[in-house]
């Protein structure tokens, strides 16, 4: 029997079998949309983390003090700016506080930063401008928010000039919006359920004077392209050892890169064991697939005698059958996808995110499922190709 033969009988049969096909493809269906529908929103969500992460500016160096009698603040990030190699060093103080602005108020975190601000943290600058030496020298009352607290608040983007008030402890300060940056964590925020305070910037003489304390956090370095970024970072802490008169150990660093890394894979890792997880109504799936070849074996045995007895080969029978459980798969695996990705769709439009479809993943789903769908119909293939023919003549 030809293969195109093959195909053309293995089709009639699931079209003769309308309910029983329609009850497997569905059960296949439900199997790959429950997979696609995780693998779908578990993509959008690694992307969105992964994007916020990068909207975060989160990149180069820290170097924070371990030691008790080490206390680092502004004069330290200029005298580590010196060093060969580094383009940039950025004083931090974050400090956890509130705001009121346009009549709504929420938690903030409040960070002190100088000058450099945008060279090491990487912001996007939409309207304004960003503190600048004099801002920091004068201890200006100024103050830079993101695009999302501005749409909150005023329904538009350019807020410069309006002013907004900020609390650290006991210590509240009017201030004037001098610039507005793009938003940096709304999409990860949705995906917290909103626990990500906002973020607001400062100049750093102005947070160390709200807070009463001049120590700094840690002290942010970018460092040239060029540059053997271990080096320079070795020669960074070695002159802040010679210039607190301390020994190694005193001082700590981490990559931020590296931290990021580590955050996407763990997105990535979770979003996979996910999937994993939801593919195991795959395997619900296969069985049924099995169970309905089987019985459709058992029902057809007088079909299967009469093929056999003029011509049919057992291989030719064992072929229809696999045939018969591929199309049962690959329609059911259409299906569920279709259903899985409308699913996502609605699903991330009703967390106000863009759904990410992973085409590399759907078609893995789609292989998986053949195979499923092959491999599960390989024992009721063989048990219909095994069957007597004069036996399966004498069935009513």
């Amino acid at each position: 029997m030809m293969a195109a033969g093959i195909a053309t009988l293995a089709w009639r049969n699931v079209i003769h079998g309308r309910t029983r096909s329609l009850l497997t493809i569905l059960s296949v269906a439900v199997g790959i949309s429950s997979v696609t529908l995780i693998s779908a929103l578990g993509a959008t969500g690694e992307r969105t983390v992964v994007d916020e992460i990068d909207r975060l500016g989160v990149g180069g160096y820290s170097i924070y003090a371990t030691s008790d009698s080490v206390s680092l603040d502004a004069s330290d990030a200029e005298s580590v700016s010196a060093e060969d190699g580094i383009s940039a060093a950025l004083p931090v103080v974050s400090r956890y506080g509130s705001f009121r602005f346009c009549a709504k108020s929420g938690s903030a975190l409040i960070w002190g930063v100088n000058e450099q601000f945008d060279r090491v943290m990487g912001i996007e600058l939409l309207h304004g401008r960003l503190p600048t030496a004099s801002d920091l020298s004068t201890t200006n009352l100024v103050a830079v928010i993101d695009s999302e607290l501005a749409e909150r608040c005023y329904h538009r983007t350019n807020v410069v000039g309006r002013t907004i008030e900020l609390t650290i402890g006991k210590t509240s300060r009017v201030f004037v919006i001098i610039g507005v940056i793009s938003a940096q964590k709304s999409g990860l925020n949705q995906l917290v359920g909103g626990a990500i305070p906002d973020f607001i910037y400062i100049p750093y003489t102005v947070s160390v004077e709200m807070s009463h304390d001049t120590e700094a956090d840690m002290i942010l370095i970018k460092i040239d392209d060029s540059a053997n970024s271990d080096a320079v970072v070795a020669n960074a802490v070695r002159r802040l050892e010679r210039r607190f008169s301390v020994s190694d150990g005193a001082f700590d660093v981490t990559d931020m890169s590296g931290y990021v890394d580590s955050l996407k894979s763990v997105a990535s890792a979770v979003r996979e064991v996910l999937s994993a997880i939801a593919a195991i109504s795959l395997i619900v799936a296969g069985i049924g697939i099995m169970n309905v070849m089987l019985s459709g074996a058992a029902e057809r045995k007088r079909e299967i005698g009469v093929s056999m007895a003029v011509g049919a080969r057992r291989k030719d029978i064992a072929l229809c059958f696999l045939c018969e459980a591929m199309f049962l798969s690959v329609i059911g695996c259409v299906f569920g996808n279709l259903f899985g990705y409308f699913s996502a769709e609605i699903a991330a439009k009703a967390v106000g995110m863009g759904v990410c479809f992973d085409l590399k993943m759907t078609v893995e789903i789609m292989a998986v499922c053949v195979l499923f769908g092959l491999i599960f119909g390989v024992i009721p293939a063989i048990k219909a190709a095994k069957l007597n023919p004069i036996a399966a003549l004498r069935e009513n």
